[in-house]
């Protein structure tokens, strides 16, 4: 899926990458009743929960609940693959 979006056992997971020609990209998603919006960039991961209630998630396999808002650092080597 796009930023390698996946659902495993009812759980979300991401873990984007920003391809060689974009500078970055966003997206809305909804997924079980909440809206998100998902932007990667080439120095980070934001995930904003517009809607709906908590959700836990992964980003690169790391768990994370999002209340509100969460920003990652672009895992290291991948920004332009």
């Amino acid at each position: 899926g796009f930023a390698q979006m996946k659902t495993d056992h009812e759980q979300l997971r991401f873990a984007p990458f920003l391809p060689k020609t974009w500078s970055a990209y966003s997206f809305h998603i909804n997924y079980r009743g909440r809206l998100l919006f998902v932007a990667v960039s080439n120095k980070q991961v934001t995930l904003n929960l517009l809607s709906g209630e908590a959700l836990p998630l992964e980003v690169y396999e790391k768990a994370y609940v999002l209340t509100d808002h969460l920003t990652i650092p672009l895992r290291e080597g991948e920004a332009n693959v």
